[in-house]
């Protein structure tokens, strides 16, 4: 069991071997992402697998990230290990002793990765399909270099497209528009049209015109009805209504009937009777029908019935019929509203479809339809698989159980040619995929998890075919979970009720890798709570809080229990040590306002909460406040928003101040009230001069200008901050990264910016794996691939409601169930599947959250269903959990009158963590002496210290004319650019090139100021004694930088001559006169000139380094003594002279 780091077992080792394909069903903390490491890092070792041929799979950007960062670790390590120890390691992944060839290139693995074109490529599917789309985009009729929308972007475009066919004035579209509006509420309408097209991979593919039609009429017979039928619940009744009222006989025989028996009767005889008088149907049916639609199951009397045996008989079939007719008018009611969902919801996705297009674009779920129609479909597949083949030959799929069908097919298509053709004969290409179908909890996401079995017979059957090795391993040892956790899984899901959905043939057995560790599992008491009073909108709080719900019970309750344990200093046995919050996470189905609960709940008692894994950008406090100032700045006449804006951060009025300036106004506005008694009161005064700034620049400034500058000036980001804590801090940078966006998408505008935030829907997605010590509170889907020391799950009692509206057929066709639907056969059928398939997951994501707990399991649950003998739904996860808790499980009593279930086992296994006594550990252990002490100040770097500058400070001798004009830097810049120039152009050529140069940077000056300059220049280049600095081995400009001691320098050479024997420094100096001798050169160009020959001789410390300065006016070259060089710097203090400065020419 020893190979890998962690241990391998045998079964790990067989699904990382490289020279054979495999599917691997890997339960939970099975080490699955140690096998997929492990089968990359031996694919490369082998001798004719190139990185670029290697492609895996993943699920999650953060499962990608954490491979390719295992992988890029163990190459780094291969590269600088010492052979002995390179050599033990690759023994121990592959099993074999490695011969010299293979250690050469595992050595050579990390640069040959960062070499290949692409690098390693571990990548989810939409990333994979996104670059393959990127590749062939013409083939698939996409523009080149198109645009990914991001959900937000994809949102609002559809809210765009849904506009317009609102605003439509098609006849067909308005008849559709007016009858769901008379169905749905403006928000349900919404959440209709979103459902609409998420399914809209499901839909028929071909949705034009001739196929709408036929679509229509299979709609119609889906409910019995033709597809001319428009008529609706009201028309169904109406024409009973005509039949009925031909013929009164029966109802009349009836009626005489039933005056003869009991009250009873006698009370169903006048209501029947009045139907006669003034024929109502809804009376006519409620008195053969109940209220849920179904027949009476008397519609008369015993004994009444024996007396009158046709008219008994009668009633009976009356009320069958009606209950039929029922049936029949829903029908057509659920009928119609399909049909028009329809007709709108193709309308809207067609004009979603064409923005996407004019703004060059596809969505999330356009990438892998697109990408499995352009190796699957279309003419220009083959080619693209034929240019496909050549670059992948080992595939690799991670949670194969999430994959859905349309990402299937594009394995298959991926893989087709890796059992067949050519490339199976001449290649070893293999197919890794690892999944767990007890995992599958992402049906919303269009998880399949029955296609997983059926792909890995596929393959088996392919690579038999062709004669190539395939296995299909299992793995069922945990090495995460301790066996009393394990132990109850296992028995929960032996138990019948449990088994589908999960566990298909056999039994779930796991395997304990840390068998000697001890591990726990707890069963509490459903909270009950107490009785909460419906309060009235404006009670007050107290009022209002009498009573605590149960879910407030329990989060009180769960938060004193960790309190509790952490003040106790609770040892964990298998890790030797005390509890830390750090090490507890909480686990729940849905976000709730338990998760609120819970967390105000922690808070209160000092426990650290790392806050919601998922939280809307819109609804958090903080960008609230940012929204309602830019609302203020847009409108100041909204007097709830000013209102708001006052009580907030920004302003902090308080209650009584707010309401001295609200009272008694009467029409006024509240801003017009501000100011008006700004001169009244202090903090008004205030309130209105920064508020009157902020609308000062409100129409003047980009949205991202606005709010940095409300954060940034008079410390409101501190407020803002301080008053609502460090967890605003995230939400607030995403806002204002929200708004750098905007600006980058569209014109900047407000209005724009802070509608598209409010209505955009955009969500906060947070990583709570366990870096920092504090309680993690997630749901179960954002847990897959995390786990805890400490699991609880108090989300237990309830069993998942299907509450969708919108259903689908299996031919693809949209079924609207309106309320009252479940009558209908088509509607009951498909919310029955619905269900089932419901409460599959809904077994999976029990499974999934118990395995998340690596040593101690909590269950407990708040009240939930309405029968007074149960607290917890049949078939919930606590119903499920109970039924399979062990029998010999301990009781304790965590509070007074409130004991819990325990079952624990023995640490029998060495703890690699062994700390002090349980009580130690939870002392806070006493800061070291220098914790207290203010930290020393640093010494402030000196700016770099610029060698031209210290010669502007010392002009020396200039005409006092060309001063005041400025003339003496346009003159030398202009000279020094040609001096950097020209030096590169043929001789003949530099006088043209001089005079264009002039005429395009100086042509404002007279032409004899020019013709001067260029003459200037051009003797300088000319002149035979300076061959050496502007030949071979010059280089013009080059910039320079060094520490010189404590100083540092950096500046720009105009002139570097490297020569076999020595370094030239020249520096280019216009100054008119030039003087004749060093003697008379300002002391600041001999410091400019002795600093480059410092930073200089650093680099060429085996070279003498000299220096001059070229008089442009004379021309004459002006070579430095060094020694005249090395006293200059004595003026700039903590500046070191140059190296081996006795060698340098004096």
């Amino acid at each position: 069991m020893g190979r890998g780091g962690r241990g391998m077992t045998a079964l790990q080792d067989a699904a990382a071997d490289p020279r054979i394909s495999v599917f691997v069903s890997a339960s939970a903390g099975t080490g699955k992402t140690h096998v997929l490491t492990n089968r990359v890092l031996r694919l490369l070792l082998q001798e004719n697998v190139a990185p670029e041929k290697i492609l895996c799979l993943t699920y999650t950007k953060a499962a990608a990230a954490e491979m390719a960062n295992r992988i890029q670790d163990r190459l780094a390590a291969w590269a600088v290990e010492p052979e002995a120890r390179l050599s033990a390691a690759i023994r121990d992944l592959t099993g074999d002793i490695p011969e010299i060839e293979t250690v050469t290139r595992a050595r050579r693995l990390f640069a040959r990765v960062l070499e290949a074109p692409g690098g390693l490529r571990i990548e989810t599917i939409h990333a994979f399909c996104q670059s393959l789309l990127g590749r062939f985009p013409v083939e698939v009729g996409l523009p080149p270099r198109f645009e990914a929308l991001d959900d937000e972007a994809a949102g609002l475009l559809l809210a765009e497209a849904t506009g317009e066919v609102l605003s439509a004035a098609d006849p067909e579209l308005v008849d559709a528009v007016q009858h769901l509006s008379g169905l749905v509420s403006d928000v349900a309408f919404e959440g209709l049209v979103g459902s609409f097209i998420a399914l809209r991979t499901r839909l028929p593919e071909d949705l034009s015109r001739p196929a709408m039609a036929r679509h229509l009429a299979d709609l119609a017979r889906l409910f019995g009805r033709k597809p001319e039928d428009r008529g609706g619940r009201a028309e169904v009744i109406a024409r009973f209504a005509a039949r009925r009222q031909k013929d009164w006989t029966p109802v009349e025989r009836a009626v005489e009937a039933l005056r003869g028996g009991t009250a009873t009767d006698q009370k169903m005889a006048t209501a029947l009777a009045q139907t006669r008088v003034a024929f109502d149907y809804d009376d006519y049916a409620g008195v053969f029908l109940t209220g849920t639609g179904e027949p009476r199951k008397a519609p008369m009397t015993k004994k009444l019935g024996e007396r009158f045996p046709a008219e008994r008989d009668w009633m009976a079939a009356e009320a069958a019929a009606l209950a039929a007719l029922e049936a029949e008018a829903t029908a057509a009611e659920v009928h119609l509203a399909s049909r028009a969902l329809l007709i709108l919801g193709t309308a809207i996705l067609a004009r979603y479809t064409a923005a996407k297009a004019r703004r060059r674009a596809i969505d999330y779920d356009d990438m892998v339809l697109k990408a499995r129609d352009l190796l699957t479909r279309g003419a220009a597949a083959p080619w693209v698989l034929y240019k496909l083949d050549g670059g992948i030959d080992h595939l690799l799929i991670d949670e194969a159980q999430d994959t859905s069908p349309a990402q299937w097919q594009l394995v298959r298509a991926l893989t087709g040619e890796f059992f067949a053709g050519d490339g199976a004969q001449t290649r070893h290409r293999t197919v890794f995929a690892v999944g767990d179908t007890k995992q599958s909890i992402y049906s919303f996401q269009g998880a399949a998890p029955e296609i997983f079995g059926a792909e890995r017979q596929r393959t088996d059957s392919a690579a038999h075919a062709a004669g190539k090795a395939f296995r299909p391993i299992e793995l069922d040892m945990s090495f995460r979970t301790a066996p009393a956790v394990l132990a109850l899984v296992d028995a929960v899901f032996a138990l019948p009720q449990a088994r589908d959905g999960v566990v298909e043939g056999g039994v779930l057995r796991h395997v304990a890798h840390r068998a000697g560790a001890a591990g726990s599992v707890e069963l509490w008491p459903v909270e009950e709570g107490e009785t909460v009073d419906e309060a009235e909108a404006w009670s007050p709080a107290e009022v209002a809080a009498r009573g605590r719900s149960a879910e407030d019970m329990l989060a009180e309750r769960i938060a004193d229990a960790i309190r509790a344990e952490l003040d106790a200093g609770t040892l964990l046995p298998a890790r030797g040590r005390a509890l830390r919050p750090g090490d507890i996470m909480v686990l729940v189905r849905r976000r709730t306002g338990f998760v609120d609960a819970l967390t105000r709940a922690c808070k209160a008692r000092g426990v650290p909460v790392a806050g919601s894994d998922r939280m809307s950008l819109a609804a958090q406090l903080g960008v609230r406040d940012l929204i309602a100032m830019g609302r203020f700045a847009l409108l100041p006449d909204d007097d709830l928003t000013l209102a708001t804006v006052l009580k907030g951060p920004f302003i902090g009025l308080g209650e009584e101040a707010l309401f001295d300036l609200a009272h008694g106004r009467g029409p006024e506005r509240l801003w017009r009230r501000l100011v008006a008694r700004a001169g009244t009161r202090p903090d008004f005064a205030a309130a209105h001069e920064a508020l009157a700034a902020v609308l000062a620049r409100a129409d003047y400034v980009t949205p991202f200008a606005f709010f940095s500058r409300l954060l940034d000036e008079g410390g409101g980001r501190r407020r803002l901050i301080g008053r609502l804590g460090a967890e605003a801090i995230e939400p607030i940078e995403e806002f204002l990264s929200h708004a750098l966006r905007h600006e980058a998408d569209e014109a900047p505008s407000l209005e724009r910016f802070l509608h598209a935030v409010e209505s955009g829907g955009t969500e906060l997605k947070r990583d709570l794996d366990r870096g920092r010590n504090e309680l993690r509170i997630l749901t179960v889907h954002a847990s897959k691939g995390l786990e805890a020391p400490v699991v609880i799950l108090p989300d237990t009692t309830s069993l998942p409601g299907v509450r969708e509206s919108l259903l689908m057929t299996d031919g693809g066709l949209p079924v609207f169930a309106i309320e009252g639907a479940g009558t209908v056969p088509v509607v009951a059928a498909l919310r029955e599947t619905l269900r089932a398939a419901a409460l599959r997951e809904y077994r999976r994501l029990l499974y999934v959250a118990l395995t998340r707990a690596e040593d101690r399991l909590v269950v407990c649950g708040w009240r939930a269903g309405k029968k007074k003998d149960r607290n917890f739904e049949e078939g919930s996860w606590y119903d499920l959990v109970a039924a399979a808790f062990p029998e010999d499980a301990e009781v304790h009593e965590l509070s007074p009158g409130f004991a819990i279930r325990r079952k624990s086992g023995v640490q029998r296994d060495p703890v690699g963590e062994r700390a002090h006594l349980a009580a130690a550990s939870a002392a806070p252990l006493p800061l070291p002496a220098w914790a207290l002490r203010p930290a020393p100040e640093e010494s402030r770097p000196s700016d770099p210290l610029s060698p031209s500058r210290l010669a502007d400070a010392d002009i020396g001798v200039a005409s006092p004319l060309a001063l005041a004009a400025g003339g003496r830097f346009l003159r030398g810049r202009l000279v020094h650019r040609m001096l950097e120039l020209l030096p590169d152009l043929p001789a003949e050529s530099r006088g043209a090139a001089a005079a264009r140069f002039l005429a395009a940077r100086a042509g404002d000056l007279p032409a004899e100021a020019r013709d001067d300059l260029a003459a200037e220049t051009l003797a300088v280049l000319d002149h035979a004694e300076f061959g050496a600095v502007f030949g071979p081995g010059s280089r013009p400009e080059v910039p320079v930088a060094a520490l010189l001691g404590t100083t540092s320098v950096l500046g720009q050479i105009d002139r570097l001559v490297v020569l076999p024997e020595r370094v030239l420094i020249v520096d280019f100096k216009t100054d008119r006169p030039s003087p004749s001798d060093w003697r008379a050169v300002a002391p600041g160009y001999l410091r400019q000139l002795a600093l480059y020959r410092a930073a200089v001789s650093r680099l060429f410390p085996g070279k003498p380094v000299e220096a001059a300065l070229l008089w442009t006016e004379t021309p004459r070259l002006m070579p430095i003594p060094g020694a005249i060089l090395d006293a200059s710097l004595a003026d700039l203090p903590g500046v070191a002279p140059p190296v081996d400065a006795s060698r340098q020419p004096s």
